[in-house]
């Protein structure tokens, strides 16, 4: 025999369409007796679907319907009057536009398990076991599989959020703003009649030009790589101070107790592969950023995006309601297990945070 030969053996004997992996069983009888070949085991290959966003969990909502999210601004200095003229005078805190993120509605999840049935089509009773825990696993799993689609949706609205301030119409020094107006790149923070040009504005406090968005090449290469690394050191270096304009609100944003850069998948292992040694380590960057990485943005919100570093604080799903109720059915023989489920998508426009867009 030669290896030509062995490799046209075993070919042939592997590739058998009707005996490999096949949808169209059908039972055979041994020659001798005539009895039916038995089905010897029962296989159930089951999966991790455990998700890594888990900072994104926000916290139990027992009662009340929205988060109302505000924010105190600060306190300018004032001359010392020794006279004391003003002391019966009002001094009362500015406070940013609020924001509020309410309960999305309820979403069930139903599975159904039967009695007396499926455990004929077994020949182990631990292995009929294994299917009658996965019928409920599987309710879980699928919701876990949902708030992970949920929490990549969310990442991708918020992206899509901070883009649409170059989208804003242009600043018109003629238009009387009011507190939470919103023009190109920039915010209203204090009402004002018209007359003010844009700079005007911002010197005397009345406006805040913002910096949440750069758009950059993809990283695919070590020049590419190396531009976006830069690009990510830069603003993590601003996120250290307390900074104004780069939290969507324009409010003077403190530095947060931890940052994460998350990643669409594909953009790591290219600046690892291609960029300066050092650059990442251990999963983290040369400076004090958690990296992640997740399939995508979600389906259509930010689909341009390819990072965004924000606050850990910045983005979470609260859950507002869960409960598994079960009912069993006594004629049809059966119990329905019904998961259900309301969540709250919230995301902060008073955290500093950027995006990476893809360049056109």
């Amino acid at each position: 025999m030669t290896l030509e030969q062995l490799e046209a053996t075993a070919n042939a004997y592997i590739n058998q369409a009707t005996k490999l992996s096949h949808a169209g069983f059908t039972a055979t009888k041994e020659d001798i007796t005539g009895l039916v070949n038995k089905i010897f085991a029962e296989v159930f290959l089951d999966g991790d679907f455990s998700e890594d966003l888990g900072f994104m969990d926000g916290f139990k909502v027992e009662v009340g319907n929205t988060i109302e999210e505000y924010y105190a601004g600060f306190v300018s200095p004032e001359d010392y009057d020794e006279s004391g003229a003003n002391n019966d005078a009002p001094a009362r805190p500015d406070w940013a536009v609020p924001f509020y993120s309410e309960r999305l509605g309820r979403k069930k999840f139903k599975t159904t398990k039967d009695y007396g049935t499926i455990q004929k089509a077994f020949s182990d009773a631990a292995e009929y076991g294994k299917l009658v825990i996965s019928i409920v696993k599987r309710l879980y799993d699928s919701l876990t599989l949902y708030l992970n689609q949920c929490k990549r949706e969310l990442i991708g609205a918020v992206c899509a959020k901070h883009e649409s301030v170059e989208s804003d119409a242009a600043y018109n020094p003629a238009t009387k703003y009011k507190k939470g107006d919103r023009f190109a790149n920039g915010v209203v923070i204090k009402d004002y009649d018209a007359g003010k040009a844009l700079d005007t504005a911002v010197a005397t406090g009345y406006a805040v030009k913002l910096d949440l968005v750069t758009k950059i090449a993809k990283p695919t290469d070590s020049t590419t790589g190396e531009a976006f690394i830069e690009s990510v050191k830069v603003f993590a270096e601003k996120f250290k101070k307390p900074q104004q304009g780069y939290s969507y609100n324009g409010n003077i944003a403190g530095k947060g107790p931890k940052y994460v850069l998350i990643l669409k998948d594909g953009i790591l292992p290219d600046l690892e592969v291609q960029t300066m040694a050092g650059a990442f380590q251990k999963d983290m960057l040369a400076f004090p950023v958690e990296v992640r990485t997740v399939k995508d943005f979600g389906s259509k919100a930010g689909e341009k995006a390819f990072a965004i570093l924000t606050d850990e604080r910045s983005m979470k799903l609260h859950n507002a309601y869960r409960a598994v109720r079960t009912h069993e059915n006594a004629d049809g023989d059966f119990i329905n297990y019904v998961l259900h489920d309301d969540e709250i998508a919230y995301w902060s426009p008073n955290v500093m945070t950027h995006v990476w867009v893809e360049q056109a």
